[in-house]
């Protein structure tokens, strides 16, 4: 009788990596529901103010993530295992809520909203940078599966806070402090179960899996080709989809497309080493690598395990961009300046319909009920959009496909006062989900086509850059909208929102395609080198 078959480890990080998005998003996407009830108790409060609670919590958690990182670091070198960190995250979210439970003023709320954004850092933003380290050739799949887990935590949760809040709303004029309280408790026990199988991959443990199921083809050509003499040639006839004669003869120029994987674009270490930079980002777009071995390497050095040089599969541009122009240089470039310019704009806008949706259904003497169902539909359109965008984005381009993409989302503010019945709201709702879903992947994807074939150590700097950009927007953004409800009602916010909004789809018609990106790039470096070649003659 056969022994039961070895479960891979990275299989039970990935169902992990659901979990602790499900709990970590969830409950932050399902906060707004408390603001109405809020502004019964903090009465003396204006609801802009009130916002602050959920915005807080978003900001303290990207803070949190880049935190996370260097924390994961530390305990990996001590030899203490990683779910500790992400069982912390847990208690983290349940002391939050628990503090903001038992608040009496705003300064202890807000306190109580700090402690749960640790928690959401340590949780939902560092959990997607763990995942994409455990798979290779099918990293964009497994991390949308995992991904999901956040539209799927969004739906239960808000239905959740919302019939939880109707319950004890027939007990206490407090209900928010008994539903906080349960909510964290739920928090905790999810992220404690969770947070068990959470691991780092020993070295060469993903590949010696991907081998035995036959998915890493460029690691068995290699594998057979220079391990057991096997003819390379053959090998390569017998597992490429696609090549010339030119090839067969030369197989140096072969090239592996990897365009429909979303494979990595740097190399393993460097993934080991940045943790809390992949954390912000997920994951990374369409990547075109050629391993190229330089003509004057030797069979000998190939056995010796001597790394490739990666080049653009169209250009082969075989500058090293990387280390000739420093992050400063490469950051005032077009892209990225048009790209911080458009995280900064858009995020006074992206969170204001979320933030204050729940309060508006209240306005409009509907039941806690309606909002919990109107963000559960946003829920929907955010899982809908993890498992439908990605073939749009290989058709159309992430660029074009954000600028759509936000432009739509500025109708939806202007159209947001018009909606007065649940049908409505729940539909405006699920298409907010499903746009906004673009904000948190696609600028990465802009950034790696721009720069994945020049200068690909730079990208997730480059994206800690414009991450830094989204801080004032995501803290002050809601706030001021909610203000302006105060001042001048639903409707000022709402086109205030899409004027913002469709600003910052304008700075995105100004960012130049990847072909001119690396002309710039390219310029530059002739320029500098042109520069420095002076100075040593002087």
């Amino acid at each position: 009788m056969r022994g039961a078959k070895h479960v891979f480890p990275g299989n039970l990080v990935l169902i992990s990596t659901f979990f602790l998005k499900f709990i970590a998003i969830g409950t932050f996407n399902s906060s707004g529901l408390y603001l109405g009830v809020l502004s019964r108790t903090f009465s003396d409060c204006n609801r802009g103010f009130l916002a602050f609670y959920c915005t807080v919590q978003i900001v303290i958690g990207l803070a949190s993530s880049f935190v996370g990182g260097v924390a994961q670091e530390a305990l990996e070198r001590k030899g203490i295992g990683l779910q500790w960190l992400f069982f912390f995250g847990g208690i983290f979210m349940a002391l939050g809520l628990f503090v903001s439970s038992m608040s009496t003023t705003i300064a202890i709320l807000i306190s109580g909203a700090s402690l749960t954004g640790i928690g959401l850092g340590l949780c939902g933003f560092l959990a997607g940078g763990i995942c994409v380290l455990w798979f290779e050739s099918a990293r964009g799949t497994m991390l949308l599966l995992a991904m999901s887990g956040e539209g799927i935590g969004n739906i239960f949760f808000s239905w959740l806070t919302a019939r939880l809040l109707e319950m004890f709303g027939s007990y206490t004029d407090d209900a928010w402090r008994p539903v906080m309280r349960c909510v964290g408790a739920l928090s905790f026990v999810l992220c404690s179960i969770a947070s068990i199988s959470m691991r780092l991959p020993i070295p060469g443990e993903v590949e010696e899996h991907e081998k035995k199921e036959g998915t890493n083809n460029r690691d068995e050509i290699s594998t057979l080709a220079w391990d057991n003499d096997v003819n390379y040639d053959a090998v390569l006839s017998n597992n490429a989809t696609s090549k010339s004669e030119s090839d067969v003869e030369h197989p140096h120029n072969i090239h592996i497309n990897l365009k429909h994987t979303r494979a990595s674009i740097i190399d393993k270490e460097r993934k080991r080493s940045s943790i809390h930079m992949l954390a912000t980002y997920e994951a990374l777009g369409d990547a075109h690598l050629i391993p190229t071995p330089s003509p004057r390497q030797t069979e000998k050095s190939f056995r010796a395990g001597h790394e490739f040089r990666y080049v653009s599969s169209e250009d082969k541009i075989n500058d090293d961009i990387d280390e000739s122009l420093s992050l400063g240089e490469i950051s005032r470039t077009a892209t990225n300046i048009w790209l911080c310019a458009f995280s900064f704009i858009s995020c006074f806008s992206i969170l204001n319909l979320q933030v204050l949706l729940a309060s508006y259904t209240s306005s409009l003497g509907m039941a806690p009920s309606v909002g919990g169902h109107v963000l559960a539909m946003c829920g929907v359109g955010i899982l809908f959009s993890n498992l439908t965008l990605g073939p749009v984005v290989d058709g159309i381009g992430s660029r074009r496909l954000l600028t759509l993409s936000f432009f739509c989302i500025s109708i939806l503010f202007f159209v947001w006062p018009r909606c007065i019945s649940a049908a409505s709201l729940s539909a405006l709702a699920f298409c907010y989900g499903y746009l906004c879903c673009t904000m948190s992947s696609l600028p990465v994807i802009i950034l790696a086509d721009a720069y994945g074939e020049c200068c690909p150590g730079r990208v997730l700097a480059l994206n800690g850059v414009t991450n830094l950009f989204k801080f004032p927007g995501y803290l002050l953004g809601p706030s001021v909208a909610g203000m302006m409800v105060e001042k001048g009602g639903y409707n000022l916010a709402g086109s205030v929102s899409g004027l913002i909004t469709l600003t910052s789809t304008l700075t995105l018609l100004m960012i130049p395609s990847p072909e001119k990106q690396e002309g710039e790039l390219l310029e530059m470096k002739r320029k500098k080198s042109k520069s420095n070649s002076i100075t040593e003659i002087m």
